[in-house]
């Protein structure tokens, strides 16, 4: 898809409520995100850096690793290692954060 660009596979958590629903749709995308080694060249919202790579972990999870890394705690993880349950965990708790700060502004503004 990419040529000869490299890549790095990323998880992205796309999970969402519909409205007025108390369930919510999971859906984990595995995505290929293309790799530039100059800063200056990169995009940094279509393509990850060294300077970039910090804001695209927040909402993505690297599967393989970075070529700027020394070190392999970026690296794929080992098998049997439920990745995709700890993205919807966080998740969870992101929502539950959300609708706490949600309601709290409604309940003030019923005042």
């Amino acid at each position: 898809m990419f040529g000869n660009t490299m890549t790095v596979g990323a998880l992205l958590d796309s999970s969402y409520q519909p409205n007025e629903s108390a369930e919510w749709i999971h859906r984990i995308e595995n995505v290929r995100i293309p790799v530039v080694g100059n800063p200056r060249k990169c995009a940094h919202d279509t393509t990850v850096c060294r300077d970039c790579a910090d804001s695209w972990a927040i909402d993505y999870r690297f599967t393989d690793p970075l070529p700027w890394n020394d070190t392999t705690a970026d690296a794929a993880p080992a098998r049997g290692r439920d990745v995709a349950g700890g993205v919807l965990r966080a998740t969870a708790w992101c929502a539950a954060a959300f609708a706490a700060i949600y309601l709290t502004g409604r309940t003030r503004a019923a005042r």
